[in-house]
């Protein structure tokens, strides 16, 4: 399911004879998956961790922080690829409890459930997701699924928020 990202950290480095600074940026920590909000580059403070849920029994990655109105969200692995993949059949978001009325998938296909508090969207190549809430800091949490064949493949995220 998650892949782990390489534990490295950012360094810099000033020699005091060449006034030169060389800078290295890396990765910190072991779960790799993001958050990217409007297009910001992502530092270790955009990273996700991770915990058993205690509703689902399952591994979820939480975040918290800000997310300002209208902003466009995407969780992306650090090799930039987003999740979930939308150039399959079959993929997309779960918004589950309050995270339906503070997340709008544009260029897609939402589909209310008839049994609980959720609405699942089928997502393309063009899908977009934003933030539609108000301005204060969140937890996020997501699951990642993959198919049932076991293929991992990043196919449905379901995405809960307080």
């Amino acid at each position: 399911m998650a892949q782990k990202a390489t534990k490295t950290t950012k360094t810099t480095k000033t020699t005091t004879s060449t006034q030169r600074k060389t800078t290295t940026t890396k990765w910190v920590g072991d779960q790799d998956l993001y958050i990217e909000i409007n297009g910001k580059k992502v530092t270790s403070a955009e990273q996700f961790k991770s915990q058993i849920s205690p509703i689902y029994n399952v591994e979820e990655f939480y975040w918290t922080g800000k997310v300002e109105p209208q902003a466009r969200v995407r969780f992306i692995r650090s090799n930039n690829v987003e999740l979930p993949l939308k150039n399959e059949y079959n993929h997309g978001f779960s918004l589950v409890g309050q995270a339906a009325s503070k997340f709008e998938v544009r260029n897609a296909l939402p589909v209310p459930s008839e049994t609980n508090d959720c609405v699942n969207v089928y997502v393309n190549p063009e899908s977009e997701l934003y933030y539609i809430g108000d301005s204060k800091k969140h937890t996020i949490y997501v699951r990642v699924y993959d198919n049932a064949s076991g293929n991992h493949n990043d196919r449905w995220l379901t995405i809960s928020i307080e």
